[in-house]
């Protein structure tokens, strides 16, 4: 089972569900992405979700929150910022 803790590209299969659906999903993961630092990741998966729905209303609300600032302030932070899970 592939999880957001894990690379995988299995996890990117709801590209393949409705259109609607995966722009929100994918719109989820660019979000996830920016959180971790992952910029490069986060535009990819963005720009697939504005190609699924371009004017999908959480696509947009989450482009405006990665446009604003070029890495999440919680990456930044050592403290607060994503660690893998061990275990």
């Amino acid at each position: 089972m592939a999880t957001l803790d894990r690379q995988d590209p299995e996890y990117l299969y709801v590209a393949m569900g409705p259109r609607e659906t995966a722009a929100g999903a994918l719109a989820v993961l660019a979000y996830v992405s920016w959180l971790r630092g992952q910029g490069t990741q986060s535009d990819e998966r963005l720009a697939l979700a504005k190609a699924c729905v371009p004017c999908h209303a959480h696509v947009r609300a989450v482009s405006a929150m990665i446009r604003a600032t070029s890495v999440a302030v919680v990456a930044a932070d050592l403290d607060l910022s994503w660690k893998p899970v061990k275990g």
